[in-house]
């Protein structure tokens, strides 16, 4: 249906272009375009009336009839239905003066040209503020309207400026507005500041690195951190959503009856071995001077007496202490010596090793069936 904006354009042609010795391209133009879109061919008008607004806009034409120009200029569009053209070109013809009544039409087209062609989006982030990208086009921030959007079945991005990302399918509908709510994944980063590679697991997922980092959801998880060849840690970790948290290596874990586990060095396990085979050796010790004293006394009791029976069985009992005495000796040597290896061992990784240099490592489990000791090389 032409619009009455086209009437007055042909009442005001003739005689605005009449004044103007320059206006005959103009008022030619003008006039092409409006006789176009009364018999609905809007694709000539269009090409016409674009012609009449350059002509007006280099000043060859009586720009009193700019305003008219533009507005059916916008109105070929919105028949020939294109409609983000239409509502660009209704906002250009609002940014010039025209009657009140006119500027009220070219908005409330705008509005229906929004709600019959486009949808609306207002994406809720949390906990912070984000870009909002569509089939990866950037089209505006978290916690704001987004409007004029192309409907139908999409993909929603929201990302901060530190890379972490949330995404959320919907269907955008004409008139509609969506309001999806994205939360950011918390962010754990595992520090290796000193240069040193480390193997890295997140509930049981490895993570690559340096930087040793992975975006996972809120709650809690587990980080187990093991330098190559050398020492692990293992630690819990409660993330909040879109928060950070660092773990050091030098942050041991000992979570112990949460089913957690204790990092054992091997200085304090060397060390406690060394003492329980030193008091054993000791014990053997102690116990190879008795056997012998028992010896040496079947042996008297054997000189001293006159039974042939009794002798034969002192005889036999000295002999057998006197075994006893030298087995419990040589455990006793044996012992004294492994202890005192262990000793050495155990001081070797106080003065000398360094967890950086992968020492051998080992490590107490609460399992199942009760306390589970493991150990690395």
């Amino acid at each position: 249906m032409p619009s009455a904006r086209l009437g007055l354009l042909l009442g005001l042609c003739p005689a605005l272009f009449a004044s103007n010795a320059h206006a005959d391209e103009a008022t030619t133009a003008a006039n092409r375009a409006t006789q176009a879109f009364r018999v609905a061919d809007y694709a000539r008008a269009l090409t016409a009336f674009e012609e009449a607004v350059s002509i007006v806009e280099r000043g060859q034409g009586d720009i009193k009839i700019l305003p008219v120009l533009k507005f059916n200029l916008a109105r070929c569009l919105e028949e020939l239905s294109r409609p983000a053209e239409a509502i660009v070109a209704f906002e250009r013809y609002l940014a010039l003066p025209d009657t009140e009544a006119s500027r009220k039409r070219a908005s409330e087209r705008i509005v229906n040209l929004e709600l019959r062609n486009f949808a609306r989006l207002f994406v809720d982030c949390a906990p912070a503020d984000g870009d909002v990208y569509i089939e990866g086009r950037l089209v505006g921030r978290c916690n704001a309207d987004l409007a004029r959007l192309k409907p139908g079945a999409t993909e929603v991005h929201a990302q901060q400026t530190d890379g972490r990302t949330v995404s959320a399918k919907l269907t955008l509908r004409p008139g509609v507005e969506s309001r999806p709510t994205l939360t950011f994944p918390g962010r754990i980063r595992v520090d290796s500041s000193d240069g040193v590679v480390l193997v890295v697991q997140i509930d049981g997922k490895p993570v690559s690195g340096p930087p040793y980092q992975a975006d996972v959801a809120a709650g809690p998880h587990r980080v187990d951190v093991a330098r190559a060849g050398g020492r692990s840690w293992r630690r819990d970790v409660n993330l909040e959503a879109g928060g950070t948290h660092v773990v050091s290596p030098s942050q041991v874990s000992a979570s112990g009856i949460s089913g957690g586990d204790v990092d054992v060095p091997w200085a304090v396990l060397s060390f406690g071995a060394a003492a329980l085979t030193l008091g054993a050796g000791a014990y053997f010790w102690v116990d190879a001077f008795g056997s012998a004293d028992d010896a040496r006394a079947a042996i008297s009791r054997h000189n001293a007496s006159d039974d042939v029976t009794a002798r034969n069985a002192l005889s036999k009992d000295a002999v057998l202490k006197q075994g006893e005495a030298e087995s419990s000796q040589m455990l006793a040597y044996g012992l004294a010596g492994a202890g005192a290896l262990l000793a050495g061992v155990a001081a070797y990784f106080i003065v000398v090793g360094d967890e950086s240099e992968g020492y051998p490592t080992s490590r107490l489990d609460l399992g199942p069936g009760g306390l589970i000791w493991t150990a690395s090389f």
